[in-house]
């Protein structure tokens, strides 16, 4: 999922502004601009992104990285050791189609969503289990091969229900209300 940047460059500009300040230990809200993490994370919502390294990381975060498309926010799924770096396997909630990410392109995870007086944390122990159960369900989903195409079918949806029952659970039990305050512009 691509957060909310514009293609003008005063925004790619104003964009690059906010990674680094992520990166440098500022945290901040951005907006939802993709919907490769729905029904979690939907578009226009906002997400609280704080610093976070690699070290840091466990399977089953949402983790902000970056990529040649800009800024991307998708699940940990596996973690693993290559020499001295640590890598990631990165999952959408939407496709069963897994990425490499390297420890160096990470510069946060996502803690909170929020929409209007709405406030969901995804620090909660309900939610940090649910998104491990989702991580480790659709990887192994994931590494399934079958030659037949109702089997494929049959693993996609699976896959898209695991999602979707996690997503059900974080929203339900980690949504608090919360009156409007003040907060960092968004992107």
């Amino acid at each position: 999922m691509t957060l909310s940047q514009d293609s003008a460059p005063d925004t790619s500009v104003i964009a690059g502004l906010y990674r680094e300040a992520v990166r440098k230990g500022q945290p901040l809200w951005f907006r939802v601009a993709s919907g490769s993490m729905h029904p979690l994370l939907r578009i226009g919502e906002q997400v609280y992104i704080e610093p976070a390294t690699a070290m840091q990381l466990q399977i089953g975060e949402i983790a902000a990285f970056e990529t040649g498309a800009g800024l991307v926010i998708h699940r940990i799924v596996q973690r693993y050791q290559e020499n001295a770096d640590i890598q990631f396997i990165e999952m959408s909630d939407v496709h069963l189609r897994a990425g490499r990410v390297k420890s160096g392109a990470v510069i946060g995870r996502v803690v909170a969503i929020r929409q209007g007086n709405t406030r969901i944390d995804l620090q909660r122990l309900i939610a940090q289990k649910c998104g491990r159960v989702t991580a480790r369900a659709r990887f192994r989903l994931y590494t399934m091969r079958f030659k037949n195409t109702l089997a494929q079918v049959i693993i996609r949806k699976c896959a898209r229900l695991v999602a979707r029952l996690g997503s059900w659970c974080t929203r339900r039990f980690c949504a608090s209300s919360q009156p409007n305050s003040p907060t960092n512009p968004v992107m």
